[in-house]
């Protein structure tokens, strides 16, 4: 008997036999470090007359490896959902989870301090599977999602991505688009969201609610929210309620949308316009000088509709 050894992510192996009619029975092992691996015995059935050169090609098609699309980076072990890998007893906080190239379809919360990244903005698309709760839900600290699409939460309340009582959270390089609301922060402080598309949504690209302070909004691109029943809906960045202060809006470009590229209630006030101010922007009873939201629209693109 002489087993072959094939590893998950080769496509093919070529190997010099004797007979051409062999039987090969497979059998999934577990190597060390988490590497998966087929054992294939050679059983000879039938020894045919056939030049000793003969060459058999094994090709490992791609539902083989199905089951790998999310691989907890830290621990090497493969799940089958994003949920199954946040959830995993071995999953634990600091851990990075990738996710492949696809389309996954689920709502999802993140409830450790997880790296979610996935293959690329316009690679890994999050769809819900019910539409009446955000795509994403984090209700842990310290969670990054980098490189991913999350779409098609558009039931009225409810947003792409939500953070719940949270901080230190990032959104770096996602695509945020077709939601009622893009990315809803609801008592959550001290979080980032950068170099991120939150398009086509609509209610607001961008929501602050419950007291979220002090949270980074910058590099971003926030366009083409659609608008709804009421004055404040519509917004590229609306600060909400009157009770979050002190957000920073830096270096994004907020266009197209249906009322207002920057909405900030009476309460609120921008810190620093720049040398160009909101024109056509809703900013209630906003003094220059004073905290709340500071935007340097000197480094901003601000375009109203």
């Amino acid at each position: 008997m002489n087993p072959l050894r094939i590893f998950s992510g080769y496509s093919c192996i070529h190997r010099k036999l004797t007979t051409v009619n062999q039987f090969y029975r497979r059998k999934k092992h577990r190597a060390s470090g988490g590497h998966h691996w087929l054992q294939l015995e050679e059983d000879n059935v039938e020894t045919l007359k056939r030049p000793v050169s003969t060459t058999v090609a094994l090709f490992l098609v791609a539902p083989l490896l199905a089951w790998a699309q999310v691989i907890n980076l830290s621990t090497g072990l493969n799940y089958t959902t994003i949920q199954a890998a946040i959830d995993a007893t071995q999953t634990l906080a600091g851990h990075t989870i990738s996710v492949s190239k696809g389309t996954f379809t689920g709502n999802i919360t993140v409830t450790k301090g997880l790296t979610i990244i996935g293959a690329g903005i316009d690679s890994t698309l999050l769809r819900t599977s019910q539409s009446t709760v955000p795509v994403v839900t984090i209700t842990a600290n310290n969670v990054t999602l980098k490189k991913l699409t999350v779409r098609d939460a558009t039931s009225s309340g409810t947003a792409g991505i939500r953070l719940q009582s949270v901080s230190n959270v990032t959104i770096d390089s996602c695509s945020v688009t077709n939601n009622f609301r893009g990315v809803q922060l609801t008592s959550s402080s001290d979080n980032t969201i950068s170099n991120s598309r939150i398009v086509s949504n609509i209610e607001n690209g961008i929501v602050l609610i419950s007291s979220s302070n002090r949270n980074r909004i910058t590099a971003n691109t926030v366009a083409n929210t659609v608008g709804g029943i009421g004055d404040w809906t519509g917004n590229g960045i609306n600060t909400g309620d009157q009770s979050s202060s002190a957000t920073l809006i830096q270096d994004n470009s907020i266009h197209g949308n249906a009322h207002s590229a920057l909405s900030v209630m009476p309460a609120q006030t921008i810190c620093k316009y720049g040398e160009t101010p909101f024109t056509g922007t809703q900013t209630g009873s906003c003094l220059d000088g004073q905290t709340g939201v500071q935007s340097r629209t000197t480094q901003s693109e601000i375009i109203p509709v």
